[in-house]
């Protein structure tokens, strides 16, 4: 905790989870929108489900209360109006999903009122024409929101749903909210990632990393870069080599506990016999943005997370340069932090 304390003078405001891509912006589909009375609306949307299902929109409502002053060749009265709901016929476009089931006529696509009935499907112009008071086209949301946010602004245009199923993750572009005591143990690694780095920086190292367990916040182990200097104090004398990144590294030393433990599990038949897959379920703390090299191999590592402080615009794999974790051919995936520094420490 006291080392978590003395990081907080040097980071910035917090964590900011890193997405595996940016959020959609909004992009508009156009839709033939059908006004109908409240006491029809059922029927309406009955037959819209068997003749025109929207399967690639499932996420947009159908039906919404209409805005009298945008109904157009009908002759409701005010009173009409109050009574009044509109609802999503089919897109202008024929697309699969958007209530189209067969080839249709796509002539005339331009027009309001009574000429929108030319571009609804003939098997639906006949189910609905007795109950629908007029047509116009209007918009909905061509993607489903990503987050509560986009849910909110979204709902302005058209009315959409948001919600991530049961024993379902959160959109790629959803951004994970990070908890007090998780903030502390964060600021905490990060500051020995800090000084690792900083220790070390004589002697040629760019970066540091620090693996940790979650569930014990124990520190599994923890590498610097030692790609242009040979010795690192403490006794510990090593070759430099173009490869030897931090995470790869920390990765390496994690593997010789793993060898170390299975060598002592030989000779000891009461120790657990289940042997870790190197970093699987561990959080990899670096003070500087991994390479594609190095995020890569924290990936064939099975770490969980991954936070570091300082972005590499021009190398960095994790949104510096590109983000190597929006791979979907990835057999695993993990989340990623960056804890921004104070303002005035940048500068």
């Amino acid at each position: 905790l006291a080392m978590a304390m003395s990081c907080e003078c040097w980071l910035g405001s917090g964590p900011v989870h890193v997405p595996s891509r940016e959020k959609p912006p909004l992009l508009l589909e156009e839709v033939i929108l059908a006004s109908v009375l409240r006491e029809n609306c059922s029927k309406v949307v009955k037959i819209l489900r068997v003749l025109a299902p929207l399967t690639k929109y499932r996420y947009v409502k159908r039906i919404k209360p209409v805005v009298p002053q945008l109904v157009q060749g009908s002759q409701a009265s005010n009173t009409e109006d109050g009574m009044m709901l509109e609802v999503v016929v089919c897109t202008i476009q024929r697309r699969e999903g958007g209530g189209w089931l067969s080839q249709e006529d796509r002539r005339n696509t331009k027009g309001e009122g009574e000429g929108l009935w030319s571009k609804v499907p003939p098997s639906l112009k006949a189910e609905l024409a007795p109950l629908v008071k007029a047509l116009r086209v209007g918009h909905v949301p061509a993607l489903a929101p990503e987050d509560p946010d986009q849910w909110e602004d979204w709902n302005q245009v058209w009315p959409v749903s948001y919600k991530i199923p049961p024993g379902k993750v959160a959109k790629k572009s959803a951004t994970i909210e990070v908890g007090e005591d998780e903030r502390r143990k964060m600021a905490a690694h990060l500051g020995l990632a800090r000084d690792l780095a900083h220790r070390t920086h004589n002697k040629g190292c760019r970066n540091a990393a620090v693996i940790v367990n979650p569930e014990t916040n124990e520190v599994v182990a923890h590498g610097v870069d030692e790609t242009s200097s040979s010795s690192w104090g403490g006794g510990e004398d090593r070759t430099p080599h173009p490869l030897r990144h931090a995470a790869m590294v920390a990765v390496e030393k994690v593997a010789e506990g793993i060898r170390a433990w299975a060598a002592k599990r030989k000779r000891d038949s009461e120790l657990p016999q289940d042997e870790p897959y190197l970093c699987t379920g561990s959080d990899c703390y670096l003070w500087r943005e991994p390479c594609a090299m190095c995020a890569m191999a924290l990936v064939h590592s099975r770490v969980r997370r991954i936070v570091f402080c300082v972005p590499d615009g021009e190398r960095g794999a994790l949104g510096g340069s590109f983000r190597l974790h929006a791979l979907e051919s990835l057999n695993h995936h993990y989340e990623v932090f960056r804890w921004p520094l104070d303002r005035r420490v940048v500068e």
